[in-house]
């Protein structure tokens, strides 16, 4: 294991890489009440197309990402929460379009519990009568999301934005899509992404790093080869600039999304992109910024208004949402707001009130162990250090920020999704 210490943070990073070839990320955190751990795989719903590693293309049913998150925690001594709870500690697990992570957090009982999160990771069950009584489950979940508003406008806002790319696809499936998966497919599926060197493992706590990276070494059996992902070429545009659809709502919901042209290639990039657009959605959506002030103070919006950016391998963007009664004409005035920053560019002023607000958001996170391990761990599936995060925030100038907002926000026509009260 190799520290790096981040003394601004008043934090070190441990990292090693296992006989099998998993990577390990430990953040001691000495004192903490709380320890949490996660196995995360670079596998993802957007992953439905792919080469396996003895150089077969395969195509599987949309939601299979899914599916085999909710398939790893049956076990023949039952459900592993059951047992996670057994050791007093909460677990859980998500599916991404680009990831899945299994955790834990304990107040105790670390040892025995990084133990078993590695034992159901490793050790899927795929019985015929298991498969479908996940199934059922999962579909049910599907059909309850369809009753969502805010779930039905963000996928809508992907529709409308992607014409090919399988991020516009929903993250569980369909309920056709998964009635079509079968035990053989989530096998090879299973067997295809679960490697070690397509997965990472990170804890954080009051633990010992050595103590830590010796555990996990101990317990990952090797299963080399790499995946090779196969996705479409993505034409420049959106699908379609506007969607709308009615569901039982008070009041109109709406999205708003700025696709990125051209996609973010490597690391650096990648930490570039997510650093400028978090800057630039304080600085042109945030509480703090003058467009925020306006909508709000006309009735335009309310306290829901807000955006968010995702800047992936592949795709991005940045979505605008909230609740208005007129959709169209707060997307007009983003977009005028947008022409006027594009001329005259953000005030330096705000640009600092911003970075601040945005490094005190850093420090804050570093008390928040279970959140903390999922902002290390989002980044570096995408070979991102977040402790470069507050340094890249303190590097981005005036002119960078600018020509952000000119290419990426100013330079495209955004899509507009919208739930109207049926």
């Amino acid at each position: 294991m190799r520290a790096t210490a981040h003394p601004g943070l008043g934090v070190e990073l441990w990292r090693g890489v296992t006989p099998a070839r998993l990577p390990v990320i430990v953040v001691p955190r000495r004192g903490a009440q709380r320890c949490s751990a996660a196995v995360a795989v670079a596998y993802g719903s957007v992953d439905n197309e792919f080469v396996t590693p003895d150089g077969r293309t395969v195509r599987v049913p949309d939601g299979i990402a899914h599916f085999l998150e909710h398939k790893l925690f049956e076990t023949p001594d039952g459900p592993v929460s059951d047992r996670f709870a057994a050791l007093g500690a909460m677990d859980n697990a998500a599916t991404w379009h680009t990831g899945t992570a299994y955790y834990f957090t304990t107040a105790g009982s670390f040892e025995p519990c990084l133990d078993l999160l590695l034992e159901f990771v490793q050790t899927p069950r795929f019985s015929q009568a298991g498969v479908e009584r996940e199934r059922d489950i999962i579909i049910q979940e599907i059909k309850m999301g369809e009753d969502d508003p805010r779930q039905r406008g963000y996928y809508d806002l992907l529709g409308a934005m992607y014409h090919r790319h399988p991020v516009r696809l929903e993250i569980a499936g369909t309920a056709a899509s998964v009635a079509a998966i079968t035990v053989d497919q989530l096998k090879l599926c299973y067997e295809t992404f679960y490697r070690p060197g397509n997965m990472l493992l990170l804890a954080s706590g009051d633990i010992d790093p050595e103590a830590v990276y010796q555990q996990v070494a101990a317990r990952v059996r090797p299963a080399p080869g790499t995946p090779r992902r196969l996705l479409p070429d993505e034409p420049a545009g959106n699908a379609q600039t506007h969607h709308a659809r009615g569901m039982s709502v008070a009041q109109p919901l709406f999205h708003l999304g700025f696709k990125d042209a051209a996609p973010a290639s490597g690391p650096g990039d990648l930490l570039s992109r997510e650093t400028l657009d978090a800057i630039l959605g304080e600085a042109v959506f945030g509480r703090l910024s003058p467009l925020y002030e306006e909508l709000y103070e006309s009735g335009l919006v309310d306290a829901s208004f807000g955006a968010t950016s995702i800047v992936e391998r592949g795709f991005g963007w940045t979505a605008v949402s909230g609740r208005s009664d007129t959709p169209q004409g707060v997307a007009e005035r983003i977009r005028a707001r947008l022409s006027e920053l594009s001329a005259d560019g953000i005030d330096p002023g705000l640009l600092e009130d911003v970075r601040n607000k945005l490094r005190g958001e850093v420090v804050l996170s570093l008390d928040d162990l279970a959140g903390l391990t999922w902002e290390i761990l989002d980044r570096a599936l995408r070979g991102i250090d977040f402790f470069d995060y507050p340094t890249a925030l303190a590097a981005a100038n005036q002119a960078q920020v600018n020509q952000r907002l000119r290419t990426h926000l100013a330079g495209s026509s955004p899509a507009l999704a919208v739930i109207n009260p049926r």
